[in-house]
């Protein structure tokens, strides 16, 4: 055991300083991995009254074994994006209040309609969370997700299931760059229809398709799919009205 004070302390503290800055840029990249996930739960209690979201700089250094490691209840919601580790704490309540009543009203439209000559199947099922892996470096949790699945679901896993028709995400303070440009770019890049990243402090939502540039939407949200006659459609502006209160004037 080496002494906290005294020359050989003082020898070994040199040492460190002298090698540290060479060995650490070899060493880290090895090193977080394996290290993290046994310090993040004493270091995000801290982390998260410095930061509203902490993203892992090392590229390509996670992977989705490595989610199995870290906290289960500690409040935060971990993802990898292109092996980076995203780290989202709990959200406000107006995040909560637009993803509920986004909620709502999208389970009414995928679930079985029935009308005064025609009926027509649930679409899918609406999950609040969603274990979706894309690879081994691409592993995330959407906020809301439609999923192509009956009732009941038995014994069927994440795993199991198609790709989500629709995918919903609401911006925070924390989640933003994140969501607009990591997360968006990967819902293209895989192919989801529609991804619909709501900004509640903008009042707008960002619409991601594969193929096209996103789309900024103020006015009035539709989703189509196949299976409905008619779209679901969202006056933005009313639904802010009534979810958050009207815009305040500066």
């Amino acid at each position: 055991m080496i002494p906290r004070s005294g020359p050989l302390c003082l020898h070994v503290r040199d040492l460190l300083a002298d090698l540290l800055p060479d060995l650490l840029p070899d060493l880290l990249p090895d090193l977080l991995p394996d290290l993290l996930p046994d310090l993040l739960p004493d270091f995000l209690p801290a982390a998260r009254r410095a930061y509203r979201m902490h993203m892992l700089a090392a590229p390509n250094s996670w992977a989705a074994d490595d989610l199995e490691r870290l906290p289960e209840d500690d409040g935060n919601k971990y993802e990898i994006v292109d092996g980076r580790l995203l780290v989202t704490p709990a959200p406000s309540l107006a995040h909560e209040a637009v993803l509920n009543e986004l909620a709502a009203r999208i389970r009414a439209y995928v679930g079985p309609q029935v009308r005064a000559h025609a009926s027509a199947q649930a679409l899918g099922q609406l999950f609040h969370r969603n274990d979706l892996k894309f690879d081994d470096c691409n592993c995330v949790d959407p906020d809301l997700s439609v999923v192509r699945v009956s009732l009941p679901v038995g014994t069927l896993t994440w795993r199991d299931v198609p790709r989500p028709l629709l995918i919903v995400e609401v911006l925070s303070k924390s989640t933003r760059t994140h969501d607009l440009v990591g997360k968006a770019a990967l819902y293209a890049r895989e192919g989801i229809p529609l991804a619909w990243i709501v900004d509640h402090r903008e009042r707008v939502v960002h619409v991601v398709r594969p193929g096209a540039a996103i789309e900024r939407c103020a006015a009035v949200l539709e989703w189509h799919p196949e299976g409905r006659s008619t779209p679901l459609s969202v006056n933005l502006p009313a639904f802010f009205n009534a979810v958050i209160g009207p815009p305040i004037s500066v």
